[in-house]
């Protein structure tokens, strides 16, 4: 005779709150993050080179409160800080980029850097761009400084 099996399951769980990401959104993006002014006469100055500091995706708001470097081959020229950068979006839910942002409102800023080699070689600097909310940007600068030829006459030849 057969006998007929009746098989019970019993699963128990906990359930806990969805862990939630530490990881902080940016704020603002620098851009470029990296530019090398190539090879240039030690002595000479380059032309300034734009970089700009624009919002992120989505409503995003930020003061820039100092940009600054401490490198003898390089300058950068920032007027008119503190500065403000921000994205306004029509639509979309703030701080969530998987919506999309109409945007209504921008304001970036702009600051140029310029490369001057006091010696021959390579070299490089981080430009630090300092925000009200505590974070901070950088940009690294390169360039190469180059010798200048060496003239001389001799008299007689």
């Amino acid at each position: 005779m057969r006998r007929p099996w009746l098989f019970v399951v019993v699963l128990a769980s906990c359930q806990q709150a969805p862990e939630l990401s530490t990881t902080a959104q940016d704020l603002v993006n620098v851009s470029p993050a990296l530019f090398d002014f190539g090879a240039l006469e030690v002595g000479m100055t380059s032309t300034p080179r734009a970089i700009n500091v624009n919002p992120a995706a989505g409503n995003q708001s930020d003061v820039i409160t100092s940009i600054t470097e401490g490198c003898p081959d390089f300058f950068v020229t920032a007027n008119g800080l503190p500065a403000d950068v921000y994205r306004i979006c029509e639509t979309g839910i703030p701080n969530v980029t998987a919506i999309p942002c109409t945007t209504t409102e921008l304001q970036s800023y702009q600051f140029t850097a310029q490369f001057q080699p006091n010696i021959g070689g390579a070299t490089s600097c981080v430009v630090t761009v300092a925000l009200a909310s505590g974070a901070t940007k950088t940009v690294t600068l390169n360039g190469t400084g180059t010798i200048p030829p060496i003239r001389i006459d001799v008299a007689p030849g």
